[in-house]
């Protein structure tokens, strides 16, 4: 019975075998990509907290606001309402 279907369907067998599935590399890849973006997503916690952190630092030495700072920063206005609560803090 199995036989039958192994010679029924040699074609399929053999494409099957010849890309059998690598659990360790595929989880090794998942790993990495998991790992890529870690590191992307803390890359910018971290610039934004420097960001904020540079923010309360003008305002604090200089007595700036915080849009003052911003500018000096360049911060785009977009960006600037949360950026400037956030400094608030």
């Amino acid at each position: 019975m199995i036989r039958s279907f192994l010679q029924a369907n040699r074609v399929g067998v053999k494409k099957m075998l010849l890309t059998e599935y690598n659990e360790t590399e595929t989880m090794a890849m998942f790993k990495e990509e998991g790992r890529e973006e870690g590191w992307k997503e803390g890359r910018e916690e971290g610039r934004e907290e420097t960001l904020l952190e540079n923010i309360r630092n003008l305002m604090d030495g200089l007595k700036l606001t915080a849009r003052q700072a911003m500018d000096i920063l360049k911060v785009p206005r977009e960006e600037s309402p949360g950026r400037a609560a956030e400094a608030y803090r």
